[in-house]
This record gives structure tokens, C-alpha cells and sequence, in this order.
């Protein structure tokens, strides 16, 4: 079973089944399948040390660890979920999200 979930990890048929998912929730809801509208939210995760090398620190938080960017819809479904290493600030984060969620991006 771990064989499958990390092979439709690498070819992205997870998100495509995310993707597809999320449409249904939203027309289920009589909504548009794509949200005209989102919210994004960044936050600063503290990890213990050593963990992974993508790991930073937070100087605004006085955090040592990992950011998440979390895009939701209007419904608060979600949309596009990013981590990063803490040292991120949240502008570049954002926007680095946005490209993710346009698909300008290679980053999960």
C-alpha cells in the first residue's frame, strides 16, 4: 500500500483526485466548481531540531521549525496546502502559494 501512495504522490494523482473531490463538494453545495474567492493563512510550526534540513527560524515568532500556507475557499474547503522551512516570510510565501495554486509552480 505504501508503494501506491508515494507512486500517485510523485505523479500528482492525489491532487488530481483532491482537485476533482473538491469541485464535487462545491457543486454538491450549488456553488461554481472553481471558488472565485480564497483565504490564505500562513503559520509558523515549531519542530525539534535536526529533524530535516528544511527546517528555519521564524524571527518574527522566535520560532525554530516549519510554515505551512494554508489556501481555503469561501466554504473553507482547501485548496492548496504548502510547507516550508520557517525562515519564509509570509509576502513570499503567499505568493509562492498563489504560483502553486496556479500551477506555475512545482512545488506540493
Amino acid at each position: 500500500m505504501a508503494i501506491y501512495f508515494r507512486r500517485w504522490g510523485k505523479d500528482r494523482t492525489w491532487l488530481q483526485v483532491h482537485d476533482k473531490l473538491y469541485q464535487w463538494v462545491r457543486v454538491a453545495a450549488s456553488r461554481e466548481p472553481s471558488p472565485w474567492e480564497a483565504a490564505f493563512d500562513g503559520q509558523s510550526v515549531e519542530t525539534a531540531t535536526m529533524i530535516c534540513t528544511d527546517v528555519g527560524f521564524d524571527p518574527g515568532k522566535q520560532i525554530h521549525g516549519r510554515k505551512r500556507f494554508i489556501t481555503v475557499d469561501l466554504l473553507g474547503l482547501v485548496l492548496r496546502v504548502l510547507v516550508t522551512s520557517a525562515r519564509v516570510p509570509e509576502p513570499a510565501g503567499a505568493k509562492l502559494n498563489v504560483h502553486v495554486l496556479a500551477g506555475l509552480s512545482d512545488e506540493r
